[in-house]
């Protein structure tokens, strides 16, 4: 396996033509396939398929190679898996597809890949937290608007009862909630603990937003579970200036 993680494809090759079993995995469950997808390896890859590897064969995370592939963002080992029919809607750990993988982590032509060959972009994880929630909470705007244009529903929640537009405001993403706020996101729904959008800018700090939801109608008296509003919370003074600032 070491070959095939370094990029030796000669020895590789030589190894394989003595009856190599490429489809050997180490005590993590990984294949040598998936050594190879983890290091950019594009021609053992290439290589290794054609000897038989398995695409679709999982570690002991059940992580599969093209969820390997997703999550190192090589976009040439993604188009053969695909060209190959690997199973773009396979899940790994938490129940997360390739396309959480890619919106997650901002590969965006590896997520525009998956969605053209139809990958499920409404199918959530074990928390309940779709492709859109995790590309609005790390910030990933061109995947936001790419899944937006294909009927993501906005004001889907979680587990605990957070939506796209909440995580948006907790981690200070103005332009995305703006984009959500424009298809209908509903600035007044509340999560589990009774907390809105707008407190939960006010509670981190996020100055823009709170003016946003606020211009937007979002409700400045509602409370949440501990009787708190938005002035409230402990970054209140943003809530004063964007209501001064109205």
């Amino acid at each position: 396996m070491m070959a095939y993680e370094h990029g030796h494809t000669e020895i590789v090759k030589m190894l394989l033509d003595k009856d190599a079993d490429c489809k050997k995995c180490n005590k993590w469950g990984q294949s040598a396939l998936m050594m190879a997808c983890e290091h950019d390896q594009i021609e053992i890859v290439k290589i290794l398929l054609d000897r038989g590897a398995n695409s679709n064969k999982c570690d002991n995370e059940n992580q599969s190679p093209l969820m390997m592939a997703c999550k190192h963002g090589q976009i040439e080992i993604v188009n053969m898996f695909l060209d190959r029919r690997a199973d773009y809607n396979q899940r790994g750990s938490w129940g997360r597809s390739n396309v959480m993988i890619a919106c997650k982590l901002g590969h965006t032509q590896i997520a525009k890949l998956l969605l053209e060959k139809r990958a499920d972009c409404y199918k959530c994880d074990v928390f309940d937290q779709s492709p859109l929630m995790m590309a609005c909470k790390h910030g990933q705007i061109e995947i936001v608007n790419m899944l937006l244009e294909r009927g993501a529903y906005c004001n889907q929640c979680d587990k605990w009862g957070q939506s796209s537009l909440m995580m948006t405001c907790k981690h200070g993403h103005t332009e995305i909630g703006k984009m959500l706020l424009d298809r209908r996101a509903d600035c007044n729904k509340c999560d589990k603990w009774g907390q809105s959008a707008l407190m939960m800018a006010c509670d981190h700090g996020r100055i823009e937003i709170v003016k946003i939801l606020l211009d937007r109608g979002a409700n400045s008296n509602k409370c949440d579970n501990k009787d708190q509003s938005p002035l409230m919370m402990k970054n209140s003074e943003d809530f004063v200036r964007a209501r001064c600032r109205l």
